[in-house]
């Protein structure tokens, strides 16, 4: 659980605190107060497990040994329990409606480029191939 940031009582679960963002703000079970996780992203750390598997791997043709496997197994176990921990210690950020609203509004505004994008690509790539 995380304390809300209008009553300060320990309320929001660890789930809607994940899925929480500006445009879809978790509601308080105490208070009825709005507020979600303005960083949601974790730390460079946590980015970095991405490029992990793939230095064991090199490290495992630099060396020629198989223990490089467990190490890197652990060190991305470490960087999970760190990302985790982080993220239950992030405090949620208070939010109103309309600023919600707000957000929503430019969330929309940003799918619909995004799709309009897309079909002009595909429509670009199917006239490519037919020429």
């Amino acid at each position: 659980m995380t304390i809300c940031p209008h009553c300060g009582n320990n309320t929001i679960g660890i789930h809607s605190k994940y899925w929480s963002t500006a445009a879809h703000p978790v509601k308080c079970k105490h208070c009825g107060g709005l507020s979600y996780v303005a960083k949601p992203h974790g730390t460079a750390w946590g980015r970095a497990l991405v490029i992990l598997p793939i230095l064991a791997l090199g490290g495992v043709v630099l060396t020629g040994s198989i223990w490089v496997v467990p190490a890197a197994v652990v060190a991305w176990l470490a960087v999970v329990g760190y990302e985790a921990l982080v993220f239950r210690r992030t405090p949620m950020v208070p939010a109103a409606i309309a600023s919600a609203d707000d957000a929503k509004y430019w969330e929309g505004v940003g799918l619909r480029i995004v799709g309009v994008s897309l079909i002009v690509i595909a429509v670009v790539v199917i006239a490519n191939r037919t020429s």
